[in-house]
């Protein structure tokens, strides 16, 4: 005798009385959501959080020592003491001081901003050639795509045209960033030797000031006329190398002008320094196209590309424009992907429900996937939070989600069908049906929903995609509620089911019939393998309850730390993803020329061309589609490559960018030439040192950059302090001060003349042109010419620099990084993806055995958190107390309805078995288990604790009919194993199409989908056959503990059930 259910009472029953009611929501659900798909912004990467704000100071022609003593300590102790400031970070470079400053997550950016900018625009003693700070918020910027100019054209030719383009693009609709690269700012070089401001008694110095003096435009107020008032104004700006050689600089005893033409060369051009930038070997202009957070990047692509179309007719002969590294091509390629899977797995779904239901059963469920999508996108667009966008990480929540979405609508309705069919169609047992799993279905999708809360714990720049994609599942999973409870069992209690045999148009009667002789055979054969496979297979396990436990608790053991202490599955916290593209860096040794950059860029180009035309004639296409090259100092070089789309490249990427490494090899006066995957992800290893000294901390660092290249797969090994620059160190002598020079004033005139006097700043066509004095190249080039120098006296006598200053050659620091007001020093190292041994175990390995060896010689260093390592470390702490926190919701959600402490337990347990099918999963593929991997163990967990709850609850309910446990679990299990496999097998057929995926597009929802499709798998026979044995084996320990007798308390409890 079962329990029955009223059927007119309860919400359930009136949305299945009132089919108008349940039809105007689902219409409701479906207007919302195509409102907020047309609605929501589109772009590849959700908006990252950065929370900090960026201070820099240029100080030009300052040494890094300088720069941080006369600025970065200024500031640091300035700020340190602003509320809501997390951490500090600073950086002194030549030229320039950058401090970036995070900010508490409890603390609004901009109060903290106004606070900085009133103590820095307080700090009064700042150095007077260092430059106004310029202080600002960090906001993350998209980058969308590359458009260059290039051909057989000048510098300026090229830039001029980058220039017209930028400010065409930018008057599109949709684009608001548009970045040039690859061109040297405009400069104005006024070069005067020696020879010729002796001849007239000047120095460089008043040659800036009579440029500045004679060079300007000046207001000069209003004269008061009858007629009106008239401005009056003063116009002699120079603005070409032919204005500034007409500016005078004296005037003779005979009445005639000396002009800055009549003594200096004039170069109105470029800033002083060898340069390149090439695309695809020709000499190019290169544009970042960037959207901003409030952007749309399909469009602005759109926009891009239209606009291109129309430019290019217009350009003279040998100049092309083309848009490259389209960022875009992966969003559309995921939304098609997407669709293509839902797609798929929509008919999957309704192909294995057809197989078990009737087709009209199985298309009403099958609507619940895009009415449930639908409500997603309507409240995607509503959520107050913060912006959600259609993205990639928000897509692949999509994916993730599609085979989970429908187990409830499938528990509800294969409830409902077999109420159906046995007591034949009506609304009423439509209702009983429903009503009888309505609870624990409702609460096994909160459950499911509960399981997603780490995603939404995760802090840092990436809070917002995380949360996004926990969001996605949650807002799908609660329309699945909505769909399942409200609007199916209308559509099920008003469906007609018609006989096939009465279907009057005979080919559809025959195709009917066809359809259901499957369909009788299928649930033929299903139900002789419940009676005669299944039940007494787990008679024989309850039977042997002990040991099946303990062989489920071995395969675990096994399938976990087996596998991956045995090196079966590596582990990663953050997966090195495949990208578009590879980053190649080249740093030169300190001191190296631009000549030698440009050829060590340009070997390391070449090498990349043997490459693809080697792979070109093996395989019938090459490796690389774009590729740009340029330089941006004397000691750096850059190589972007745009790569093959990952579904037509020949050659595995990582083997590409190994055999690209091993040609370029060790370059001479090369520092470190680093290659930096174009993909999101990294698996790398990192360590923060301070101290206050710089020379041990290097000392420290050089030792731990050793021993990290002692390990096998391990490269691109790089730090912030590597490699000096040579430095001289100018001292005034005994005799120069008794001549009246000071330290100032010879400092200032050496700085002149080979630096350069900054005699004026003007706009020109929109870019800042600066204009130099100082000697010509010539006289620039070597010691010597230093320590020949000219110095003047404040007697307006001449002497030379050697006789009243002294030098000194030193090496100093590239860069100087600080942390919190220490000296600071990060370095970082990739891991191959083809070598044996995970960044994990890297840094594990360093932390025990190497690095505590080396701080014990080194007591003033100490290793403070920072890097890559510090970063995994601490997401996979915020996952772990996530998941605590998920694994408390969850035994809430099921303690409520299961209305016991220690049953929820039961349905718990098999969570962790869930892991052997992913573990099994990852091990078939070949793939790392990461970050990714761990969510769709999330995934998963919720689903196993779904359909064990169901168990849990169906058992209980025959115990309360006076059933002994072990007929109890037979009787539940036998029940409820068609819902039980509908739902494992919907979830995997849902995801099977995109596991099967070798897009780029698909890489970094794999892991995810692997998870759950084959931890499924597994969990089906955990719940089938775990659940029912934990549940005896717990209660026969619970007898035995409270020395109960089983066999009369069962004779109670049922003669109690017949009384009832």
């Amino acid at each position: 005798m079962s329990k029955e259910f009223d059927s007119n009472t309860g919400i359930i029953s009136w949305f299945a009385r009132n089919s108008v009611a349940a039809n105007l929501l689902m219409i409701a659900i479906f207007v919302a959501g195509v409102i907020g798909i047309l609605s929501l912004r589109q772009q590849l990467f959700p908006d990252l959080l950065t929370n900090s704000i960026s201070v820099q100071v240029p100080y030009p022609g300052a040494a890094p020592q300088e720069v941080e003593e006369g600025i970065v300590i200024l500031i640091e102790e300035n700020i340190k003491e602003i509320e809501g400031i997390k951490k500090i970070r600073s950086s002194a470079r030549e030229g320039s001081g950058t401090i970036t400053i995070e900010v508490d997550e409890g603390y609004e950016v901009s109060s903290v901003l106004d606070e900085v900018k009133i103590r820095i625009d307080s700090i009064p003693n700042l150095p007077d050639l260092a430059e106004r700070p310029v202080i600002y918020e960090n906001r993350m910027q998209r980058q969308v795509m590359w458009v260059s100019v290039f051909g057989d054209a000048g510098e300026r030719t090229l830039k001029e045209y980058a220039n017209e383009i930028q400010t065409e693009l930018l008057s599109q609709p949709s684009i608001s960033i548009v970045e040039i690269n690859g061109t040297r700012p405009y400069e104005v070089g006024i070069l005067v030797n020696d020879y010729q401001l002796r001849k007239y008694g000047l120095t460089l110095q008043d040659v800036a000031s009579a440029i500045r003096s004679n060079s300007l435009d000046l207001p000069s107020g209003t004269i008061k006329t009858r007629g009106g008032d008239i401005l009056v104004r003063t116009k002699n700006q120079a603005y070409t190398g032919l204005d500034f050689a007409q500016i005078p600089l004296m005037t003779r005893s005979d009445g005639t002008s000396l002009m800055v033409g009549d003594i200096a060369a004039i170069d109105d051009g470029f800033a002083e320094y060898e340069f390149i930038s090439r695309l695809d070997g020709k000499d190019s202009v290169n544009m970042r196209i960037k959207s901003s957070l409030e952007s749309d990047d399909l469009k602005i692509a759109e926009e891009v590309y239209a606009y291109l179309d129309k430019k290019q007719g217009t350009l003279p002969h040998g100049i092309s424009i083309d848009a490259w590294g389209d960022g875009t091509y992966y969003l559309k390629g995921r939304l098609e992907m997407m669709q293509e899977n839902m797609f798929a797995g929509i008919a999957l779904v309704f192909l294995v429900l057809a197989l078990f239901l009737r087709f009209k059963l199985a298309f009403w469920v099958m609507v619940g996937i895009p009415l449930c999508f639908l409500g997603a996108f309507a409240f995607m667009y509503m959520y107050p939070e913060f912006a959600m966008t259609i993205n990639m990480i928000t897509l692949f929540a999509f994916i993730l989600v599609l085979g989970i979405v429908v187990d409830d609508a499938i528990i509800i309705a294969e409830s409902a069908w077999s109420s159906i069919e046995k007591h034949g169609h009506s609304v009423d047992s439509v209702v009983k049906g429903a009503r009888k799993v309505a609870l624990p279905a409702t609460f096994g999708v909160l459950t499911t929903m509960a399981a997603f809360y780490p995603t939404l714990a995760i802090s840092g720049p990436w809070t917002n995609a995380m949360a996004s994609m926990g969001l996605v599942v949650i807002f799908c999973l609660f329309f699945s509620l909505v769909e399942s409870k409200l609007i199916l069992p209308a559509h099920l209690a008003h469906m007609k089911l018609n006989k096939p045999e009465d279907t009057k148009n005979p080919k559809l009667r025959s195709t009917k019939m066809f359809f259901r002789s499957i369909r009788l055979t299928v649930s033929k054969n299903l139900k002789r393998f419940i009676a005669n496979v299944y039940k007494p297979g787990l008679a024989k396990f309850l039977k042997y309850r002990g040991l099946t436990i303990l062989g489920f608790v071995c395969l675990l053991i096994i399938t976990t730390f087996g596998f991956i202490k045995g090196g079966l599955v590596k582990t990663t916290m953050m997966p090195n993803i495949p990208g578009d593209g590879i980053f190649v860096e080249v740093k030169m040794a300190e001191g190296s020329t631009a000549e030698q950059t440009i050829k060590s860029i340009t070997l390391v180009e070449e090498k990349l061309n043997e490459i693809h035309e080697e792979v070109k004639a093996e395989y019938g296409i090459g490796v690389k589609q774009h590729s740009v090259t340029w330089t941006n100092s004397n000691t750096g070089a850059y190589m972007w490559t745009e790569l093959v789309k990952s579904e037509n490249m020949p050659i595995n990427q990582y083997e590409f960018t190994d055999m690209w490494r091993d040609r370029v090899g060790q370059l001479p006066s090369v520092q470190e030439v680093s290659f930096g995957n174009g993909g999101p992800g990294g698996g790398g290893v990192g360590y923060r040192l301070i101290g206050s000294d710089i020379d041990e901390l290097q000392i420290v660092s050089e030792k731990i950059k050793a021993k990290l290249s002692e390990y096998d797969g391990v490269y691109d090994i790089s730090d912030g302090l590597s490699g000096g620059k040579e430095e001289i160190v100018v001292d005034l002598k005994p005799h120069g001060r008794n001549l009246g020079l000071t330290v100032q004033g010879l400092s200032t005139q050496v700085r002149n003349a080979f630096y350069g006097a900054e005699a004026q700043r003007f706009l020109r066509d929109t870019e800042e042109v600066k204009v130099f004095v100082r000697y010509p190249l010539v006289d620039r080039r070597s010691i010597g010419n230093l320590e020949q120098m000219p110095v003047r006296t404040p007697s307006g006598e001449y002497v030379t620099f050697s006789d009243v200053a002294t030098y000194t050659v030193g090496e100093g620091y590239s860069r100087i990084s600080r942390v919190d007001g220490v000296r600071a020093n990060s370095i970082s190292a990739d891991v191959s993806q083809q070598s044996p041994i995970t960044p994990g175990q890297v840094h594990s390995d360093m932390m025990q055995n190497v690095i505590p060896d080396i701080l014990q010689e080194h007591p003033s260093v100490k290793l403070v958190p920072g890097g890559p390592s510090e970063d995994q470390a601490t997401l996979a702490n915020e996952l772990l107390l996530g998941g605590a926190i998920a694994l408390l919701l969850i035994y809430g959600l099921m303690a409520i309805p299961l209305r016991s402490y220690s049953k929820p337990i039961v349905v718990m347990s098999a969570i962790p078995f869930g892991i052997i099918g992913a573990m099994f999963g990852h091990l078939l593929l070949g793939l790392d288990l990461s970050m990714f991997s761990f969510f769709g163990i999330i995934a998963l967990s919720g689903v196993v604790v779904n359909d064990s709850l169901l168990m849990v609850d169906f058992i209980g309910r025959a115990r309360e009919e006076g059933m002994s446990r072990t007929d109890a679990a037979i009787s539940a299990g036998t029940q409820r194993f068609r819902a039980i496999v509908l739902t494992s097998l919907t979830t995997f057929f849902g995801l099977l199409p995109i596991t099967m995926e070798t897009s780029l597009q698909a890489q970094l929802v794999i892991p995810m989908a692997v998870s759950l499709a084959f931890g499924i798998v597994f969990a089906t026979v955990i719940t089938l056959i775990w659940v029912p044995c934990l549940y005896v084996a717990l209660g026969s320990t619970k007898d035995w503990f409270l020395k109960r007798d089983a066999k009369s308390l069962e004779a109670k409890q049922r003669e109690a059930y017949e009384n009832s």
